[in-house]
Formats: structure tokens, C-alpha cells, sequence
């Protein structure tokens, strides 16, 4: 099971990142991607990871490195990399500012379906981005799914037109684009009760995108902005 982190402007929250996952109560085997968007902090990335020892559910940890920013939109290109080495079925999204309870991974596996997205931060909308409702009832039906604490089919990376449809102004806006297409696609999107914390969100690169946000939802109303996410 993959589980994908992206890293920025957190370094020192890598080994609780790699405690959390190890101590998860599963059977399964984790995969820890990491997608580090400042290279600057690889260095220190790759010692916490060399220095870790599992003693858990935690078999594998690789670091993808970026060159940019490309921020959340980092996970899916991991993921598109794995998928493109044979990886299907879910994945599992998680922040770098998030502290989960130790049955996080089969809490959001049992929510899961093909075709589907499920996470702990759930909305519905009405009419305009702000206008919304948090969904609050676990399994009850969302028309946004935020990506940080969330499980994802990988058939979302399943076309290029993930990339290169969204424009590069809402290009951190990864989650709007997710929930939409995958919305528009017929999948099911839903909300999970898994307790969460976070901590550091003060550095969350979302804070400045306040405004950009609405008009992006604006611009996805038009039908020829939203491709399919798979064929047939």
C-alpha cells in the first residue's frame, strides 16, 4: 500500500511522519513516497530516512526530489510513476502537518471502493467554493475530498490530461482539481472519521491561495474544461 507525503518547509517533521506510519496497526505492507518540492532539503531528508529503523508496518521509503515547487500536484506525478511501473488499486495521501491515530490505514481502507475517494475532510458545495458545508458523517456523500488524510483510486493518474489540463494558475490547487474530476467521472466521493491533528499549519502553502481558489472552482462549471479520467 502506498502511502504518498509531500515535504515542504516541515523538515523536522520527517521522523514523526516515519513513527506515525510505522506504528500503524495493519497487515499490510506500507510504501512511503515522499515528494520533497525544496531540494535544498534533501540532504537532511536522506539522513532522518538512513537513520530510521522500522519496527513496524513500515517496509519501504523513497524520496523523490523536485527541481520547483510544483506543491500538492507532487503526489500525483509520484503516483503517476508508480502507476507507470505496474502500481494499482488505492493509495493513501497524507500531509506532513498531520498526526493520525494508529488505525488511520485500515480506517481509510475500509472506506475505500474502485472508483472512489474517501477523507477525513470532506465538503459540500453550493453554488460558489466558500458557499459549502463540512460533510461530518462518516460514509456520507461529499462533492469535495481534500487530499491530506484521504485514499484515492490510482486510476486518477490514468491519463496525462491530469497534468496538462489544469492551467498553471491553480496548479497548487491539486485537491479542487481531484475532487472535480473525479466527480465528473461518476466516482464516489465520501467522507472518513479519523481523528486527526495537525500541527505547523501556519506554513501551509494554502493560506495564500484564498482567493484563487474561488475562481478556480468558477472556471471548472464550464463541461469543456473537465476531462475524463479514463477512457470508455
Amino acid at each position: 500500500m502506498a502511502i504518498v507525503v509531500c515535504l515542504w518547509n516541515r523538515p523536522e517533521r520527517l521522523a514523526d511522519v516515519l513513527r506515525i506510519i510505522d506504528a500503524q496497526r495493519t497487515s499490510r505492507s506500507l510504501r512511503l513516497v515522499l515528494w520533497n518540492n525544496n531540494p535544498l532539503d534533501d540532504e537532511f531528508y536522506r539522513s532522518v530516512i538512513a537513520s530510521y529503523r522500522s519496527e513496524g508496518s513500515l517496509t519501504s521509503i523513497e524520496l523523490h526530489s523536485s527541481p520547483i515547487n510544483i506543491g500538492g500536484m507532487g503526489r500525483f506525478v509520484a503516483m503517476s510513476e508508480l502507476v507507470r511501473h505496474g502500481y494499482t488499486g488505492p493509495f493513501i495521501m497524507m500531509d506532513d502537518d498531520q498526526n493520525f491515530d494508529r488505525d488511520f490505514v485500515e480506517t481509510l481502507i475500509a472506506a475505500w471502493i474502485p472508483r472512489s475517494i474517501a477523507g477525513v475532510w470532506a465538503w459540500n458545495n453550493s453554488g460558489d467554493y466558500w458557499d459549502r458545508t463540512q460533510v461530518v458523517e462518516s460514509g456520507a456523500s461529499a462533492m469535495h475530498v481534500g487530499t491530506g488524510g484521504a485514499i484515492c483510486d490510482s486510476a486518477i493518474v490514468g491519463r496525462r490530461t491530469f497534468f496538462t489540463r489544469i492551467p498553471m494558475r491553480f496548479l497548487f490547487m491539486e485537491d479542487i482539481w481531484m475532487s472535480r474530476l473525479a466527480q465528473a467521472s461518476g466516482w464516489r466521493l465520501t467522507m472518513v472519521d479519523a481523528p486527526v491533528q495537525f500541527v505547523l499549519s501556519e506554513l501551509d502553502q494554502g493560506h495564500a491561495l484564498f482567493d484563487y481558489k474561488e475562481s478556480f472552482y468558477r472556471w471548472l462549471k464550464n463541461p469543456r474544461h473537465i476531462p475524463a479520467l479514463l477512457d470508455g
